[in-house]
């Protein structure tokens, strides 16, 4: 089948574009032609951020683009991914409907669609937010045939919220595009990691102060970051703690250099304040056999089995945050049993199975437009 994958960004800059990258090599290697159309990464700088506004509510350009794509590559089945956040808007779908082309939408981001809070501040965003988010719901509702829910959070949300058929929703966990090891650590040490944009929404500022916490009472830790964005601010906030010695700004890794990032970390911690579709960070800690502490909400909660593959948290708690690092870090034969647990419960993110449903989805879609 000829795939045409349309997402925001074609760079790989989140778990979004890198499992865009990875979906594109599998399903080439089951003889499938994939496409993927996109803008590049946008800039940050404040005078750019109303044109970003604008063109994800609707670009002329984009939208001759992907319909000339269309027409050019004749794809089997369109697979939209992150939309209307900075170039590409939902509004190519009535085209794609008229040629009779199914649609898929698997959700990789609830703030593109969802009314509840908006990730942007000032005047002029509160005053188009509204109107863009009423458009693109409309037109996703009315012209997608299908839409892939990676968390039971997500799946919720499409029901409850933009009131989706539940028979359009097909629920169907993340992978994990790392391959797993086959021995738990039974030397873990003392490294706590993070991986993720810096930024307030992943909850640094509380893992800071949960780490202070910790060097406050004596435990022994070093906690590596691992990521790009705001890292000044979070640097800082580490500084006048006086973690300097204890805290690591790592920078940007590339993917695969993640592998040994995880193996040689005690825990992984995820402090987001928000609920998270379903990071692909979590799954990818627990094929390296590292336990994982994470927040109580969202698409999170569901990859962790509490007190087995690591402890659930209430968001913006640094001290209960602490203290499940604490027992982690001291208790190595905790830390050993919960790193068997989490490679028993990796296989359930199986990259072979998680293509197979997916080409199974698509090929019913196909067969019966």
């Amino acid at each position: 089948m000829k795939i045409l994958i349309v997402s925001d960004f074609k760079e790989r800059i989140g778990g979004v574009e890198i499992y865009n990258s990875f979906f594109k090599k599998e399903m080439e290697k089951r003889g499938h032609q994939v496409k993927i159309i996109g803008g590049k990464k946008p800039r940050n700088k404040a005078d750019e951020a109303v044109k970003n506004l604008l063109l994800s509510f609707f670009s002329l350009k984009w939208k001759k683009t992907i319909e000339q794509q269309i027409v050019k590559f004749k794809p089997d089945i369109v697979f939209l991914r992150r939309l209307g956040t900075t170039n590409i808007s939902p509004t190519f779908l009535p085209f794609v409907h008229k040629k009779n082309i199914p649609t898929v939408v698997k959700v990789g981001n609830l703030s593109q669609f969802s009314f509840k809070g908006n990730m942007m501040s000032g005047q002029i965003y509160k005053i188009l937010y509204w109107p863009k988010k009423i458009f693109h719901r409309q037109l996703i509702k009315k012209y997608c045939h299908l839409f892939i829910a990676p968390s039971r959070n997500t799946s919720h949300w499409l029901k409850e919220d933009l009131k989706i058929n539940p028979k359009k929703i097909s629920f169907l966990l993340n992978p994990t595009f790392m391959s797993p090891t086959k021995k738990p650590k039974r030397k873990n040490g003392h490294c706590l990691l993070f991986v993720g944009r810096l930024c307030k929404d992943k909850g640094l500022e509380y893992l800071i102060r949960a780490a202070f916490l910790l060097n406050q009472q004596g435990t022994k830790f070093q906690l590596r970051i691992v990521g790009k964005g705001n890292k000044d601010k979070f640097k800082q906030l580490a500084q006048s703690k006086k973690l300097e010695k204890v805290v690591k700004f790592k920078g940007q890794f590339k993917h695969h250099e993640l592998k040994q990032e995880y193996r040689r970390a005690a825990v992984f911690v995820l402090p987001s304040i928000i609920a998270e579709n379903s990071p692909l960070t979590i799954p990818e800690a627990l094929s390296q056999g590292t336990p994982v502490v994470t927040t109580n909400i969202g698409g999170q909660k569901d990859l962790i089995c509490e007190g087995k593959t690591g402890f659930l948290v209430e968001p913006r708690n640094a001290p209960e945050l602490a203290e499940k690092l604490t027992k982690l870090l001291i208790d190595k034969r905790l830390q050993y049993q919960m790193s068997k647990n989490c490679l028993q419960a990796a296989h359930i993110f199986s990259l072979e199975e998680h293509i197979k449903k997916i080409e199974n989805l698509f090929q019913s879609l196909i067969n019966n437009k």
